[in-house]
């Protein structure tokens, strides 16, 4: 699967288009078009003016743990990168079980797991609208070329 999933991806990308395959080669950024979206000029500034007007709170402890902090239909968005590849099956249950009950009506859900992403636990997944060809979008285009998607509107 590893391995189908990176030609897969070369095939439809260049090498030197992805900022990945420059660290693992090169030791280093060699083209600076491709750089990570974090580390480019335009979204600094983007992320420096969201800044201003965003408040952030600290939070020691597990994601499930911030999550059952917050108060019901507290989020617009939920952006969940691997932590479903590391969690057990109970733990990957609490997760979406807060997500479901944190998240406002028509919050976007964007989560990536490591080769497959686990299907939800059937309490959470009708309360998610998928959408399959933005999942596949989003394999498609991920430069780490390993994950794939499940992703969605909060109903």
């Amino acid at each position: 699967r590893i391995v189908e999933s990176i030609f897969g991806h070369l095939e439809r990308h260049l090498a030197r288009d992805n900022h990945l395959v420059n660290l693992i080669f090169c030791g280093r950024y060699i083209n600076e078009d491709a750089l990570p979206p974090y580390l480019r000029p335009d979204t600094f500034a983007r992320v420096r003016a969201a800044l201003g007007h965003t408040r952030m709170r600290l939070i020691t402890g597990t994601v499930c743990d911030a999550l059952h902090q917050a108060p019901t239909a507290t989020f617009d968005g939920f952006a969940l990168s691997d932590i479903g590849s590391y969690l057990d099956d109970v733990s990957f249950c609490r997760l979406f079980e807060q997500v479901v009950r944190t998240g406002r009506k028509g919050a976007r859900l964007c989560s990536r797991g490591i080769l497959y992403h686990r299907e939800l636990p059937a309490e959470c997944a009708h309360r998610l609208r998928r959408e399959p060809g933005l999942e596949r979008e989003f394999a498609r285009a991920d430069a780490s070329m390993v994950h794939e998607f499940l992703g969605g509107e909060l109903l």
